[in-house]
C-alpha cells in the first residue's frame, strides 16, 4: 500500500512538472514570435511577364510595436530583386528609382505595393511568368526572422514607368513597359 502512494505522489508530480515546462513553452514561443506572426500580408501578385523584369505588389502589414526596415528580397525566378518607388523628377515627372536603405514599415502600419508606387521590381528573369503561377519571395529585415511571401502571378495591361537616370547603373536598358502603371508617364523613349 505504502508503494503506490508514493507512486501516485510520483505521477502527480510528473504531470504537474510536464504541464508547467509546457506552458511555459509556449508562453516563450510567445516571445519569439515569427514574421508570418508579426506581419499580415495582403493579396501580393506579380504581373506576368515574358521579358526581363517584372514587379510585385500587395500590402504589407507590421502589427509589431517596432518599426522594420526590409533590407533585401530575393526570390528563385530572378537574379536580384530591388526595391523601387516612385519620385518627382526635376522636370515635375514622375519617375522610377531604386529606394537607397530599404522600405521601413512603422509599427501598425501598412507598406503598399502598387503599380505607379513603391514596389518590389524583379531583374533577370530566368522563365517567363505566366498568369496563374505562383512566386515565393522572402523579404529580409535588418533584424528578425525573414517574412516568406507566395505571391500569384497575374496579368495586368500597364507598364511604362520611367526610370531616372541613375537606374541605368542597375542593368542599363530597361524597356518602359516592364512593370505596372496606370498612371500618366513619358513615352518618349528617353529613359
Amino acid at each position: 500500500m505504502q508503494k503506490n502512494i508514493k507512486n501516485t505522489r510520483i505521477n502527480k508530480l510528473m504531470a504537474i512538472s510536464v504541464t508547467g515546462l509546457a506552458l511555459g513553452g509556449f508562453a516563450l514561443a510567445g516571445c519569439s514570435a515569427t514574421a508570418e506572426e508579426e506581419l499580415t500580408v495582403t493579396d501580393p501578385w506579380v504581373r506576368s511577364e515574358a521579358g526581363d523584369m517584372t514587379a510585385m505588389f500587395g500590402e504589407i502589414e507590421n502589427t509589431t510595436g517596432s518599426d522594420l526596415l526590409i533590407d533585401s528580397i530575393e526570390t528563385e525566378v530572378a537574379d536580384t530583386v530591388e526595391m523601387h518607388e516612385m519620385v518627382e523628377d526635376d522636370s515635375g515627372n514622375m519617375i522610377m528609382q531604386e529606394i537607397e536603405g530599404g522600405f521601413t514599415i512603422p509599427a501598425g502600419e501598412t507598406l503598399v505595393l502598387e503599380p505607379g508606387g513603391d514596389h518590389f521590381m524583379f531583374m533577370g528573369l530566368h522563365d517567363e511568368l505566366l498568369a496563374g503561377d505562383t512566386v515565393t519571395v522572402t523579404v529580409h529585415f535588418d533584424e528578425g526572422e525573414p517574412l516568406t511571401i507566395e505571391a500569384t502571378v497575374k496579368d495586368f495591361p500597364g507598364g511604362n514607368e520611367p526610370y531616372g537616370d541613375e537606374h541605368d547603373e542597375h542593368g542599363g536598358d530597361h524597356d518602359s513597359d516592364e512593370h505596372g502603371d496606370d498612371h500618366d508617364h513619358d513615352d518618349s523613349g528617353d529613359h
